[in-house]
C-alpha cells in the first residue's frame, strides 16, 4: 500500500534503516531532523534539475509574448495617429478648398486680392 511506497522512497533516497531515521505511523511518517533535512536536499536537488528550467522557459515565453503584443500595439498606435494626421491633413486642405471657393463666387470676395500680412 502506500506505507510500502514511502518505505520504498525513503530506501530509494538512502536514508536509512526503517524504524530508525523514520517511523511509519497509520496516516503519518515521523522522520528524525537529520532524515527530513537530507530528503529536503534531495527535494530541492530534484527541484532545481526538473522545476527550474521548465520555470525559465514559461517566463522567457510569457516575456516573448508581452513583447509581440507591445509591438503589435504600437504598431496599431503608429497605424491611428498616421491616419488621423491625414485625415486631419486632408479635412484641413477640403475645408481651406471650400472656403477658397466660397470666397471667390460671393459677392463679398469680389475685389479682395490676396494680401500679405506685414513682417
Amino acid at each position: 500500500g502506500e506505507g510500502a511506497a514511502v518505505e520504498e522512497l525513503l530506501m530509494l533516497a538512502g536514508h536509512g534503516v526503517p524504524g530508525v531515521d523514520y517511523l511509519m505511523g497509520l496516516t503519518k511518517v515521523f522522520l528524525k531532523e537529520v532524515t527530513r533535512r537530507a530528503l529536503e536536499r534531495s527535494r530541492t536537488a530534484a527541484w532545481k534539475v526538473v522545476v527550474v528550467p521548465l520555470q525559465t522557459a514559461a517566463r522567457a515565453m510569457l516575456a516573448r509574448k508581452a513583447v509581440r503584443l507591445r509591438r503589435s500595439v504600437a504598431a496599431k498606435v503608429h497605424a491611428v495617429r498616421a491616419s488621423v494626421r491625414a485625415r486631419d491633413q486632408a479635412r484641413a486642405s477640403e475645408l481651406l478648398d471650400d472656403a477658397e471657393e466660397a470666397l471667390a463666387t460671393s459677392e463679398a470676395g469680389q475685389g479682395i486680392s490676396e494680401r500679405r500680412l506685414p513682417s
